[in-house]
């Protein structure tokens, strides 16, 4: 009988370990869930403390006005703006571009340095 009961109680302590294991599991699989949640939230707060609307001088007296119409959390992207452009528009882009930059609160991509076509297109 000695032998039975060794048996039983080894089969009780692996379903006890099986046990321990799934609950810490459930911890462990509710605190990521609960972190994930706060990640979440504190990227919409984010995205909503960044301005839609922002003026931009561009040059003296003349300003243009940014506008995301669509924001999407900022850290799912690498750059807020992209500026594509043509060549003959290559100066006001320029400018554009130096002035978001200025402002530090976006990330900007421009390709300065390949440039597609000729220079008449």
């Amino acid at each position: 009988m000695s032998a039975q009961k060794i048996a039983s109680s080894g089969s009780e302590s692996l379903q006890l370990q099986r046990t321990a294991d799934g609950l810490v599991w459930n911890i462990e699989k509710k605190e990521k869930a609960i972190e994930n949640s706060r990640l979440k939230s504190a990227q919409q707060q984010k995205l909503e403390s960044v301005p839609r609307f922002q003026k931009v001088q561009i040059a003296p007296g003349r300003t243009i006005q940014v506008v995301d119409k669509n924001p999407s959390p900022l850290a799912d992207n690498e750059y807020d703006f992209m500026i594509s452009y043509s060549h003959k528009d290559k100066e006001i882009c320029h400018r554009i571009y130096e002035s978001l930059v200025n402002l530090n609160e976006f990330k900007i991509w421009i390709d300065k340095e390949n440039l597609y076509g000729t220079a008449t297109d």
